[in-house]
C-alpha cells in the first residue's frame, strides 16, 4: 500500500519532454522552450515557465507565469504575471503583473501594477500602478514617493515629457 502510495507521487513529479517542451505536474524542471505544470518548486526555461497552482521559483526567458497560489521568485526576460496569490518577489524585463493579491517586491523595467491588492515595494522603468491597490513605496526612474493607493507614478510629466533626474 505504502509502495503505490510512493509510486503514484514518483509518478507526478517526473517531468515529459516533448519537443522541448517540458510537462510536469509536481515536479521541477529545465527547459531550453517553455515549461507548463501544475505545482513547481523550481522552473527554468529559456521561454515561458507556466505555472498553474504556484511555483516557488520561475526564472523564463522571454515570460513567467502563475494562475494561482504562492510564488516566492518569478524572474522573467519580458513578462511576469500573477493572476491571484502570494508574491514574494517578481522581476521582469518588460512588466511585472499581480492582478489580485499580496506582493513583497516588483522591479519591472517598464511597468509594475499590482491591479487589485498590497504591494510592499513597487520599482519601475515607466510606470508603477496600483489601480485598486496600496503601495508602500514607489520608484519610477528620478521619482518616487511612500504610500500609494489607487494611482499610478509615471516618469513622464503630464505633458508626456520625460523627466529629468535632479
Amino acid at each position: 500500500e505504502n509502495l503505490v502510495r510512493v509510486a503514484i507521487v514518483s509518478a507526478q513529479c517526473v517531468p515529459i519532454n516533448i519537443r522541448g517542451h517540458v510537462f510536469t505536474v509536481i515536479g521541477n524542471a529545465v527547459s531550453e522552450k517553455s515549461i507548463f505544470s501544475l505545482f513547481s518548486v523550481y522552473q527554468k526555461a529559456e521561454e515561458h515557465t507556466i505555472a498553474i497552482f504556484g511555483a516557488v521559483a520561475q526564472d523564463a526567458g522571454k515570460d513567467a507565469y502563475v494562475s494561482f497560489g504562492l510564488t516566492g521568485l518569478q524572474k522573467a526576460g519580458n513578462d511576469a504575471v500573477v493572476g491571484f496569490g502570494l508574491t514574494g518577489l517578481q522581476k521582469a524585463g518588460n512588466d511585472a503583473v499581480v492582478v489580485i493579491g499580496l506582493v513583497g517586491l516588483q522591479g519591472a523595467g517598464n511597468d509594475a501594477e499590482i491591479i487589485l491588492g498590497i504591494g510592499a515595494m513597487q520599482n519601475a522603468g515607466m510606470e508603477a500602478k496600483t489601480p485598486i491597490s496600496i503601495a508602500l513605496y514607489q520608484r519610477v526612474g528620478p521619482r518616487q514617493r511612500s504610500f500609494a493607493a489607487f494611482s499610478t507614478l509615471s516618469a513622464y510629466s503630464p505633458e508626456g515629457l520625460p523627466l529629468e533626474e535632479k
